[in-house]
This record gives structure tokens, C-alpha cells and sequence, in this order.
């Protein structure tokens, strides 16, 4: 979880003249939602000016593109209201690509064909989720479609008549969810292998009060004269192919620090995979804050251009708020959505003894094969359940608890 000293802190770290910097100073005039959340909506208006060859191309590439998560209590932390804002700003500046919600996949990819670059925004996002976690929801397959789009490769699609693409997607989301409806709607899997992994998280919690917002014209003018002189130019920046040798070294030394903390992580096995993309958001950050105030910025005439120093080390504090975050968020809610996945496996036993097959079917498509096994061998360990081999297959079977004589609930039985 995020405080504000910690947000204030990354913003002082960034040059007067910085997009982020200034419209985290405006939007804290319209409300009291956490600084934090200000940060992240403005790298989400960056991502939506941003032309197409906004990417970092070395190797393999690393677009300008950013799917946020605010994460707060709802009604309190005011993440509507934060996103709001600079929904405002983007459709004053850049209407097109402000993208619509989306009711089937069908309907996703074409507003993509039409609009390669989208920002979307969910103010709660949990009602997604909850109805997208639905069996036979036609927002069920959302979840897949948005995943396909992450890469920003083209993407092939059918529809009654024929074959169409979606060329160079440039898909970025910015929405807000309540931690509980984060616990009620993903899994283990969504954070290991899938959906939730792909995040950037902003956690945090209301600090300030305002009571009649007072609102800050001047900044106001400034954000959206900035974000309109951004799209307006962006198109002559080429992909960036260099890091310079200060800022790779920089990235390099972070980057062997931060394997050696995930090597000595003791959270959950699904809580390593968003951990290991943290260094992407370090780099996507890095290229976003490029475009705002670094190399990138200077370089809309067409010329070459090299991730550098300031951006780098910008993107990568940037990059730990995130995982403060995330790691906010497992360490509420992880315990949870482990325990509601091994609450349901025990649960298919309660009528009887099943093949280890059976109880797999009726996990899936909820708790995948892999975990489902894992919690049943941490049952048997634990005594709760066992397993028999039979002819057609392994049998587990839950293990009734004895009940010491003299003990309450020998007492509460005999009473």
C-alpha cells in the first residue's frame, strides 16, 4: 500500500516541467483521492496520446502501452473521481481513441480495427469482473481477447463474411476495483498464468480531506495544452533502439537486485508471476516518462533517440510503487483466494469418495487441474483427506476428524 509521502516523493523526483508531475499537482485540487492514483492516471493519458512507434525495440519490443488498476476501498479513495479527470482530458484532446466498454469480443475488435489505439477506462471495475466470471457471459471471453491485445501485435479475427486484422493494437486500459470484489472475482490462475498478472496496481488509501473542492484553472490549462502539443507531434518519433550505457547500467544493477529478491520471495507460486513482469512496467514507465519530459520527447523531428538516465531511474521508482502494491494486494487478499479455491476442492468430496478425474471436472474451468492436484496432496499431508489407487484411477476420500471424549464438541453432542 501506497502512502502519499511515497507518491509525493516520486513526483518531486521528476523535472518541473513533467505531464505526470503537473497534473498529479492539478488533479489534487479537484479531490483528496491518493496522489498515487494521479500518477498512474496520467501515464494512462501518455499511453493514449502516444503514437504507435512509441516501443522500445531491442531484441524484442516493449511498447508505450499500460493496462492500471487503482485499488482502493470503495467511496472513500475516489477512484472514479480520479480517472474521471483525465477521462475529461482525454476527450479533449484526443476523442477517437478513447475507448468504448466493450460488450462482446466481436464488438472489441472492431472498435480496435477502427481505432488501433484505445484507452479504456472502468470506473469500478469489479462489476467486469463479476459479470465477466460468469458462466455463458458473453464477457466471459473478454478476458482472453484483451490478453491477445496485450502483446499490441496484429490480431486476425472472423467475422459472418470474412478474415479481417486488427493492425498494430495499441491497447491500454485504466480502471478502479475495490480489493473485495478483487477477491470475490479472480483466482490463483488469473494471478499466476493470466489476466491479473498483466496489471499495474496503484494501492492505496484516502490521506487528505476536501470538503468543496477549489479546482486549479491555470494547471488545468497547462495539462491539456501539454497532452494536446504530445499528440499533436508524437508521430515523428521513431522506435527507440538504444539505451545509454549510464541508464542500461543502471537498469542492469536494479534488475540483478530485484531477481535476487524473487528468488528469496516466500509468497505464494501465483503471486510470482505479476512479480516477474515487474521489470516490464519499469521499462514501459521508463519509455511513457520518455515520451513526457526525455529523449523521446525531444526527438518528434524524426531523429534517433535513446532511452536515458532520468527516465530510467523515474521508471523503475515508479516500478516499486507498483510492487509495493501488488504485493499490498496478495498479502490482503492471497490467503483468500487460496483458501476459497481449497474450500471448493474439499467441497466435491462431502458426498463421497471420487476419482481424481472427477474432481478435476468438477473444478474446472475455476481451479485449473495443476491446483486442484497441489490441494489435494496438501490435504493428504495434512491428514484430511486420503487416496487409494484402484483399478480405474486414484480415489481420494475426506478423513472424518475424531472427537476426543471431554472435548466441546463431545459436549456440545451429548447435550
Amino acid at each position: 500500500m501506497i502512502h502519499e509521502a511515497q507518491a509525493i516523493a516520486f513526483l518531486q523526483s521528476l523535472p518541473e516541467g513533467s505531464f505526470v508531475r503537473n497534473w498529479a499537482h492539478y488533479a489534487t485540487f479537484c479531490t483528496d483521492a491518493p496522489v498515487v492514483y494521479h500518477i498512474g492516471c496520467a501515464l494512462a493519458g501518455l499511453a493514449a496520446v502516444a503514437p504507435p512507434s512509441l516501443m522500445l525495440s531491442m531484441g524484442q519490443k516493449t511498447y508505450g502501452t499500460i493496462w492500471m488498476m487503482l485499488v482502493g476501498e470503495s467511496g472513500t479513495t475516489k477512484k472514479t473521481t480520479a480517472i474521471n479527470l483525465m477521462e475529461d482530458a482525454i476527450r479533449a484532446v484526443c476523442p477517437l481513441r478513447q475507448g468504448s466498454l466493450h460488450g462482446s469480443v466481436q464488438s472489441f475488435y472492431e472498435g480496435l480495427e477502427s481505432e488501433p489505439i484505445q484507452l479504456v477506462v472502468y470506473g469500478e471495475f469489479g462489476v467486469f469482473l463479476s459479470q465477466s466470471a460468469q458462466k455463458g457471459s458473453p464477457l466471459a471471453p473478454l478476458r482472453d481477447a484483451w490478453m491477445g491485445a496485450w502483446d499490441c501485435r496484429d490480431i486476425p479475427y472472423k467475422t459472418v463474411k470474412k478474415m479481417r486484422h486488427v493492425r498494430d493494437p495499441r491497447f491500454s486500459l485504466l480502471v478502479g476495483c475495490a480489493p473485495g470484489l478483487l477477491e470475490e472475482n479472480t483466482t490463483s490462475f488469473d494471478w499466476e498464468n493470466g489476466f491479473t498478472s498483466r496489471w499495474t496496481i496503484l494501492y492505496s488509501f484516502r490521506e487528505r480531506c476536501i470538503v468543496i473542492p477549489r479546482g486549479h484553472q491555470v494547471s488545468h490549462d497547462w495539462c491539456i495544452t501539454r497532452l494536446a502539443a504530445l499528440f499533436a507531434g508524437g508521430n515523428g518519433i521513431q522506435p527507440c533502439q538504444a539505451i545509454t550505457p549510464e541508464a542500461a547500467d543502471y537498469y542492469d544493477r536494479w534488475f540483478r537486485q530485484f531477481q535476487d529478491l524473487c528468488a528469496s520471495a516466500t509468497t505464494r507460486s501465483w503471486a510470482k508471476s505479476p512479480m516477474a513482469r515487474v521489470h516490464t512496467v519499469a521499462l514501459k514507465a521508463a519509455i511513457l516518462l520518455s515520451f513526457d519530459f526525455g529523449a523521446a520527447s525531444r526527438a518528434m523531428d524524426g531523429r534517433a533517440w535513446a532511452l536515458e538516465l532520468p527516465e530510467m531511474i523515474a521508471g523503475i521508482a515508479f516500478a516499486e510503487l507498483h510492487l509495493a502494491s501488488m504485493l499490498g494486494v496478495v498479502g490482503g487478499i492471497g490467503g483468500s483466494i487460496f483458501g476459497r479455491a481449497r474450500r471448493a476442492v474439499m467441497a466435491t468430496l462431502t458426498q463421497g469418495p471420487l476419482l481424481l478425474g472427477e474432481i478435476i471436472a468438477r473444478c474446472q474451468p475455476e481451479i485449473p487441474k495443476k491446483q486442484v492436484i497441489d490441494i489435494l496432496d496438501s490435504t493428504c499431508e495434512a491428514c484430511q483427506t486420503w487416496k487409494v489407487q484402484s483399478p480405474r484411477g486414484m480415489v481420494y476420500m475426506l478423513i472424518e476428524p475424531e472427537i476426543p471424549e471431554g472435548s466441546i464438541a463431545m459436549f456440545n453432542l451429548e447435550n
